[in-house]
């Protein structure tokens, strides 16, 4: 990711990179790993009568995004039962991904940020409930009284923004961290849930502190070394020394290409840059379902998992009654409680979701932006648990994945993209062949309503955008383009995407006085801060 805008992420967007160059995914799968089998009788009868299938959902969604390699995991029980490489970890090398391979990790980087942070409260080296300033010195007025809770859950009430690129040299997380000050609040701290890397990157500075340590070493001496996950690091130097994925994007003729340079910002570590593999976060899982048992060994203490899966905060969009935790979204899909955190970067992408009741997870991970693998991670879950035949009306289409982080360039913010490369929206998005009357109903709006929803609707100075009436109707502001807004139910709307027609939900969150405060989407709170003019 380049410094990237978070206005995209706002709307939805994020830009799948196609083309018609790409080699072909089954010219590569000779090359691939091979399929590991558990000992479990139970589980192999499982993974003989669907490897097969799951195998070819997985290579049909790589050709259908043009991703160059994968990696997949399942976990049944306390044990992998499917884990193997799909293409090829570099496409100038040809070198095959392995489960062994690297790949960056995204924001499910979180929930490992998250769980240090735990143990370190469980050890007594930190109250979870006091204000931050009590370990951090430097910090700003506001912030020192936030509390790590608040930056856990995403409700210190803190703008979004982030980039992949940075300094390297791992001073940089106290040093810019420290230079964070009051403005980084868009609202007050507590009133609502509104997704913050940055606040991730205070959490990594308080568990540096509280645990008198680097982040780095902090995280693999209490977490990442007890189970197990000997290759998972943050430090490019150490992960360049074992098979390691290049990130991809798409050139304009559709041929892919390695990014250039390699991704890496340390005042970022903890809200998403940890390298791993597929068998090794595959470890974690196993631990996290089974009480912080692995392999006959306490690795993580029961009390540590309970307070990482509780639902502390309404996440309002992207999920159906979803909630987080800590570090973990929490929802429920097909009558299962997932719980999951999913990540995305300049040129990767990580899918980690677990079913706890079911001793069930599958992992994804690729190496180009944007590439959910929803079908492949529902077939997984047809294959191992008793799904819910049906989804319930106006649930989720794909089963999630949360980009937290976007690579947009100012080109297409401004609406100069090249209309063929696609894009795609966050999970709660419309399929392909939906349109917005075949999955919602829509509503009549008065023209009080539709003045009160008008607005300037503002997270940040790069994450803004506004709602206004125009010609007897509602629309979404982006700059200079507009969509149009649709009423589909209490306090939710759908607009339709400026450049491919795709409806993008958000939610207008009331406040006291009935009128809208909040307006809610991608897990992104933004507040209205003034009235915009009727007919602007």
């Amino acid at each position: 990711m380049k410094a990237f805008t978070l206005l995209w992420v706002t709307v939805g967007l994020a830009f799948l990179l196609l083309g018609s160059g790409c080699t072909e995914v089954e010219d590569v799968q000779a090359a691939s790993g091979p399929v590991y089998m558990g000992d479990s009788k139970e589980s192999n009868a499982l993974i003989y009568t669907g490897a097969g299938e799951l195998e070819a959902v997985v290579f049909e969604e790589m050709n259908e995004t043009h991703t160059p390699g994968a990696s997949v995991a399942v976990v049944s029980g306390d044990e992998i039962v499917f884990a193997r490489g799909f293409g090829v970890s570099d496409i100038e090398t040809g070198t095959p991904v392995t489960p062994d391979t690297l790949f960056r990790i995204g924001s499910t980087t979180k929930m490992y940020t998250a769980a240090t942070l735990v143990m370190l409260d469980e050890d007594g080296k930190l109250d979870l409930n006091e204000p931050i300033g009590s370990y951090v010195e430097g910090l700003s007025p506001g912030l020192s009284q936030l509390t790590t809770h608040q930056l856990l859950t995403h409700t210190a009430g803190l703008q979004d923004g982030a980039s992949s690129y940075g300094r390297h040299d791992e001073s940089a997380l106290s040093e810019e961290v420290r230079a964070f000050d009051d403005s980084l609040f868009f609202t007050e701290p507590g009133e609502i849930f509104s997704y913050s890397n940055p606040g991730y990157a205070l959490d990594g500075l308080v568990a540096e502190e509280a645990g008198d340590k680097p982040y780095a070493d902090l995280v693999k001496e209490s977490l990442l070394l007890p189970l197990g996950m000997n290759r998972t690091t943050f430090r490019p130097t150490e992960a360049m020394t074992y098979p390691l994925a290049q990130g991809h994007y798409i050139l304009p003729e559709g041929s892919p290409a390695v990014i250039r340079p390699y991704t890496d910002n340390t005042g970022n570590w903890p809200a998403g840059f940890m390298f791993s593999n597929v068998n090794e976060l595959s470890r974690f899982a196993i631990a996290f379902m089974n009480e912080g048992r692995l392999e006959g060994k306490e690795v993580l203490s029961p009390s540590a998992i309970s307070k990482l899966s509780t639902p502390y905060s309404p996440v309002i969009s992207s999920y159906n009654n979803g909630s987080y935790g800590y570090g973990l979204f929490i929802h429920e899909y097909r009558g299962m409680r997932v719980v999951e955190h999913p990540g995305g970067m300049e040129g990767f992408t990580c899918q980690f979701l677990m079913v706890p009741e079911h001793r069930f997870a599958v992992i994804i991970l690729s190496n180009t932006y944007g590439t959910k693998f929803p079908k492949s991670t529902e077939k997984a879950m047809e294959l191992f648990l008793p799904l819910e035949a049906e989804m319930e009306e106006n649930s989720e289409v794909n089963v999630s994945l949360p980009i937290t982080e976007e690579d947009v360039n100012e080109e297409e913010l401004n609406g100069e993209a090249e209309a063929e490369e696609g894009a795609v929206g966050e999970e709660g998005a419309v399929g392909e062949e939906e349109t917005v009357g075949e999955v919602m109903n829509e509503e009549e709006m008065t023209e009080e309503e539709m003045s009160a929803y008008t607005g300037h609707y503002q997270n940040s100075p790069e994450l803004y955008l506004d709602i206004v009436k125009k010609d007897d109707g509602l629309f979404l502001k982006i700059g200079e383009l507009e969509a149009p807004v649709t009423k589909i139910g209490e306090n939710r709307f759908l607009a339709t995407n400026p450049f491919l027609g795709q409806p993008l939900e958000f939610i207008l969150v009331p406040g006291e006085d009935g009128e809208p405060e909040y307006l809610h989407m991608s897990h992104r709170a933004l507040k209205k801060v003034r009235q915009v003019q009727v007919g602007r």
